[in-house]
């Protein structure tokens, strides 16, 4: 549960803060990494193509991977 809160405070924080895209995708590289690697094998990232395939399977994604998901309109 420590690392659920720990990754969700690193995305609103990033999200948060003007001018930091970089650390935004990067705690959404965090929040969604297992789920990624289950639900998207042979995707190439970049361009919200791993946010696109992870949309379809929004209720079995991880807590912090579904905020993600939510937070970007999928």
């Amino acid at each position: 549960m420590k690392s659920l809160y720990v990754t969700l405070l690193s995305f609103g924080l990033a999200a948060t803060l003007p001018g930091h895209g970089f650390a935004q995708t990067m705690a959404q590289k965090v929040a969604c990494k297992d789920d990624a690697k289950k639900f998207c094998q042979g995707v190439q990232p970049g361009n919200g193509r791993m946010l696109v395939s992870l949309a379809p399977h929004k209720e079995q994604l991880s807590e912090a991977c579904h905020l993600v998901i939510e937070r970007n309109g999928h």
